[in-house]
């Protein structure tokens, strides 16, 4: 699925930039990590949360909205494993901003003995006070990409992630429902007072929550984990091979909602039966043509033995039926039977080597890519144990 990150990005911050001030509390609005930034001081160039240990210096690019002037803004560089002394400051900057606006630049010089390997974070400050932090590793990839340390991670109640996030800036408000069933699964939207909707769909991983937010044009990978009381959501784009990137990601910053969403703007759905997935809205037209299952069994006593095929149509614009068939042959002859009713299908969506099937009665499911072609057509998945593949079809 060829999913435009900027795209959705655009939707949401133009809005944010260009709309009147009406807040007034100090908003941490994104933090980026990258190799180098542009001559402005503001552009990230090659965004990272994994670094090499060749890389000269680490960046970091905070945005920030709705500040006083005065505002004290203090990155720390810590080392949370690569030395000896656990959760060590390395550095630190401060600045003041006197604009209600403002991207603020910190850098990390490589030491002159070379990067430790490990894993690091940034703490941003505001005014003295914590804020946000935002994790990185150096040399080896974090046991769990761009999520924190375990001591930081766990949720603030057992409610897990259920409830609303908001993130205001300049009279924009981002809206983050989410919902957690008892099996980890994760439902929601993220939406917008500018009319931009998004669904989610995922799952629980190490108290790390992720999945695939979109909508019917576009979409990305997800990753959300707590960070004190804030909530710490990662929008990550797909490779060419429609796996997530992590050198194209941007870090949205929400905190625990009290209200409720404007008027008109829909609910949350359920985890358990999700929204039905929109058609076309991208590489599902490598998945074309019907793809079988079959399975059998014989015994010597008797002379009997019993099959059951599976026959799967895909229409490579996101929408999928199914019909079963089965047969009984032994002394008394041969019997025959199938479940071929009408409505017996829904929706399925790619990403990754994963396909997401909705299912018309509500249910949902994931099948993983078993064989693709040299041109990308998928002939091969394996869903709850079952090989279907298009060699089996008679």
């Amino acid at each position: 699925m060829k999913i435009c990150l900027n795209v959705f990005i655009t939707c949401f911050f133009i809005a944010i930039i260009f709309t009147p001030l009406h807040l007034s509390a100090a908003r941490i609005i994104s933090v980026t990590l990258c190799e180098q930034v542009d001559n402005t001081g503001t552009i990230p160039i090659n965004i990272r949360q994994q670094f090499s240990s060749e890389v000269p210096a680490i960046h970091a690019l905070v945005e920030l909205s709705q500040l006083s002037s005065g505002t004290r803004i203090k990155g720390s560089w810590i080392s949370v494993d690569a030395i000896d002394v656990p959760n060590y400051e390395i550095d630190f900057a401060e600045v003041l901003v006197d604009q209600p606006e403002a991207v603020v630049h910190f850098s990390l010089s490589r030491p002159t003995n070379g990067w430790p390997t490990g894993n690091y974070k940034l703490d941003i400050y505001l005014n003295g006070k914590l804020s946000a932090s935002s994790t990185f590793s150096i040399g080896r990839s974090m046991t769990t990409p761009s999520s924190p340390s375990p001591q930081t991670s766990k949720p603030q109640s057992s409610s897990g992630f259920n409830g609303q996030y908001v993130l205001n800036a300049q009279g924009v408000s981002l809206y983050l429902n989410m919902q957690q069933d008892a099996q980890g699964k994760i439902g929601g939207t993220l939406s917008s007072t500018t009319g931009t909707r998004f669904q989610l769909e995922g799952e629980v991983q190490q108290e790390v929550a992720m999945g695939i937010c979109y909508d019917q044009q576009s979409g990305s990978f997800f990753e959300a984990y707590f960070q004190g009381n804030q909530l710490i959501f990662n929008l990550i784009e797909p490779d060419q091979n429609n796996m997530p990137d992590y050198s194209r990601s941007r870090q949205l910053i929400f905190s625990r909602g009290t209200g409720t969403q404007p008027s008109g703007y829909p609910q949350t759905t359920s985890p358990q039966a999700p929204a039905r997935q929109p058609s076309g809205s991208g590489q599902e037209y490598l998945l074309q043509g019907t793809l079988c299952s079959w399975s059998g069994s014989s015994s010597g006593y008797g002379n009997s033995s019993y099959s059951r095929s599976t026959k799967v149509y895909f229409d490579g614009q996101g929408n999928f039926s199914y019909s079963s068939e089965a047969s009984f042959s032994g002394d008394a002859g041969i019997a025959y039977g199938g479940d071929q009713g009408s409505g017996q299908g829904g929706t399925y969506r790619i990403v990754g080597n994963q396909v997401y099937l909705q299912f018309n009665d509500g249910t949902s499911g994931v099948a993983q890519i078993n064989m693709q072609q040299d041109d990308g057509r998928i002939t091969e998945l394996m869903y709850e144990g079952t090989l279907y593949a298009t060699g089996l079809c008679e």
